[in-house]
């Protein structure tokens, strides 16, 4: 039997086009859904860097963190990287 592996991330650009409360709230948001469907679903993993938006998740969403905290000690949660803040390295001029 082959094995199928998905890997799941989101890409948030929390103060990109927008003013930085809506980026936390669509990290809130996100997060909550991740941590969901970790919690739903036996094999499903996600992952997720940019420091900063765990810091506003322990800032304004102390349950959710404690819960992301679990799901990390649980191996259903992978801290990737360790950027403050997602940017574009991959582009060869600025947006």
């Amino acid at each position: 039997m082959r094995k199928l592996h998905l890997l799941s991330n989101a890409h948030l650009d929390p103060v990109w086009q927008w003013e930085w409360e809506e980026g936390a709230a669509a990290a809130v948001s996100t997060f909550r859904a991740a941590a969901a469907f970790c919690e739903e679903y036996e094999g499903y993993v996600f992952n997720h860097n940019e420091a900063l938006l765990y810091k506003w998740i322990e800032e304004y969403e102390p349950s959710l963190f404690r819960k992301i905290q679990g799901l990390v000690q649980a191996g259903k949660w992978h801290i990737m990287g360790g950027i403050y803040n997602l940017i574009v390295t991959c582009l060869p001029e600025s947006r």
